[in-house]
């Protein structure tokens, strides 16, 4: 499996994201960009004006990516 496209549900995504953020690892990058980082190592990349970019969502994975 790609960890850069990685399916998950609305809940699994908002729970996540709201864990990173209360133990400090998403962290604001620019406007509209924010990274989840974990010991120092970028480990995601977010962007707020697309919804779900870079998760398994249709047209928002690269299929070359997303093959396992």
């Amino acid at each position: 499996m790609n960890k850069e496209c990685l399916e998950l549900s609305p809940w699994q995504l908002q729970t996540g994201l709201e864990w990173f953020l209360s133990n400090g690892f998403l962290e604001k990058k620019m406007k509209g960009l924010y990274a989840i980082t974990f010991r120092g190592e970028e480990l995601l990349k977010l962007v707020d004006e697309v919804p779900m970019t870079g998760f398994n969502k249709p047209g928002t994975c690269e299929k070359s990516r997303c093959q396992a």
